[in-house]
């Protein structure tokens, strides 16, 4: 047992396990030990680390923090955010639509601007969900993959899983040939 409490948003690197727990973001080395905090927040929802650097989302700011300087708001008005590694680019989901921000000191440019509530991208290609569907946004055309009650989204290794109701489904990222994955038991 590397840490005891409550631990979300995972990493693990050569230089610890770094994660969300309540408001903090912490690192604990894998050989176990104490948790040393890297950054202090007030409603912590979303980390992604790339390097020495933090990304999270605190309330509705994105921040970027690297390591031993404070913290830097790059964006405003986030619901959600994801960090492609290969275009050194976040992608921010919001009220206001979607962002693409370089993490070099590009300035920000907006894919969409209706309401998204949630963000990925899969080889430059951009998922999104609004309301219970999701969407594929490629080359400034957004097309409806799912349009079935979808409370949450993720895409790992060329599927779709999504969640409807109490249902979680994995299809092809175009949206065919869904299929359960699994069901929650309510009692």
């Amino acid at each position: 047992q590397l840490y005891d409490g409550k631990a979300s948003y995972i990493h693990a690197s050569n230089k610890g396990v770094t994660f969300v727990s309540g408001n903090k973001i912490l690192r604990v080395p894998t050989s176990g030990g104490k948790a040393t905090t890297l950054a202090t927040g007030k409603d912590i929802k979303k980390l992604s680390v790339l390097g020495d650097t933090l990304y999270y989302l605190d309330g509705n700011k994105l921040e970027r923090q690297a390591a031993n300087v404070d913290a830097q708001e790059i964006a405003s008005n986030v619901t959600d955010f994801t960090v492609d590694v290969f275009q050194y680019t976040a992608y921010t989901a919001g009220p206001d639509g979607i962002w693409s921000i370089g993490l070099n000191g590009n300035a920000p440019e907006r894919l969409l601007s209706s309401p998204a509530d949630q963000v990925q991208v899969v080889d430059s290609v951009v998922f999104y969900r609004s309301g219970g569907s999701v969407y594929r946004l490629q080359d400034g055309v957004s097309v409806l993959i799912l349009d079935g009650n979808v409370s949450w989204m993720g895409i790992y290794r060329d599927k779709l899983y999504y969640i409807s109701g109490y249902t979680l489904y994995r299809s092809d990222t175009d949206g065919k040939n869904s299929q359960v994955f699994a069901t929650a038991s309510i009692s």
